[in-house]
């Protein structure tokens, strides 16, 4: 599987300065809708679905780092040995739903190398975080994505994806 996770719209968060560490608008690959405009996918009712705006999804990501198993801050990703990518979340808006918070961690030639998710229907108005554990990898790492959506066959998204790319 090469690319980016299907149906996350693009990005730019706000990390701290790290050397070696880019982090950049996300595209979405062709076949799903951008923000606003239909989505391919009907709802319960056949009319197609319409995708939130970004400035009404109902979450956001405002930390997005990585650490070691001990929590010290990391630059990149280290080669060989397992770490946390972990991801800070705010739900602005009521949603009466089970949502998914996902972390994809890509290969430098875009091969997805692993996926995670931890699904919860979170407290509006509240602030959390998640650390998700990523395995030791064969390969060299090349992004790490993270992204909520709306369910696992839909994939509507509820927040701006955001990437951390790496040199």
């Amino acid at each position: 599987i090469k690319g980016t996770i299907p149906g996350a719209p693009t990005a730019t968060a706000k990390p701290t300065s790290t050397p070696g560490v880019t982090v950049e608008p996300s595209a979405a690959p062709g076949g799903t809708a951008e923000p606003g405009e239909p989505s391919a996918a009907p709802d319960e009712t056949g009319a197609p679905e319409q995708s939130i705006v970004p400035e009404e999804y109902p979450y956001a990501i405002t930390d997005f780092a990585l650490q070691t198993e001990t929590g010290d801050t990391l630059d990149a990703p280290p080669e060989n040995k397992s770490f946390i990518a972990r991801v800070s979340c705010t739900k602005k808006h009521e949603r009466d739903s089970e949502d998914y918070l996902f972390v994809a961690v890509y290969g430098v030639d875009g091969t997805l190398l692993s996926l995670d998710y931890v699904q919860a229907n979170f407290a509006r108005q509240s602030d959390f975080a998640i650390g998700f554990h990523i395995a030791a990898q064969q390969e060299k790492i090349g992004a790490i994505k993270a992204s909520v959506w709306d369910g696992l066959k839909s994939m509507k998204p509820l927040c701006t994806a955001t990437e951390l790319k790496f040199k």
